[in-house]
């Protein structure tokens, strides 16, 4: 599920991997390893996403149709 919203949220705000991982301090591949749920960030950087992300930490909770894909592109057509 957080992994998932990461990402949405991310690409809702057109922000590439590389953008959103230099705003808080980490890799762009920890981006990426967090979107894929191969790695959880711990609760500082989950805060620090969060902010970058001008959302609040709940709303990486929120339930997401599983077979939703989300393309960088989709989002600046809308």
């Amino acid at each position: 599920m957080f992994n998932k919203n990461l990402k949405y949220y991310r690409l809702k705000k057109q922000m590439t991997k590389k953008e959103l991982a230099s705003l808080i301090g980490v890799t762009p591949m920890a981006i990426t390893y967090y979107e894929n749920g191969k790695r959880k960030p711990d609760m500082n950087t989950i805060q620090a996403l969060a902010k970058a992300l001008d959302i609040r930490v709940s709303d990486f909770l929120r339930y997401r149709n599983e077979n939703l894909h989300f393309e960088h592109g989709k989002f600046r057509n809308m």
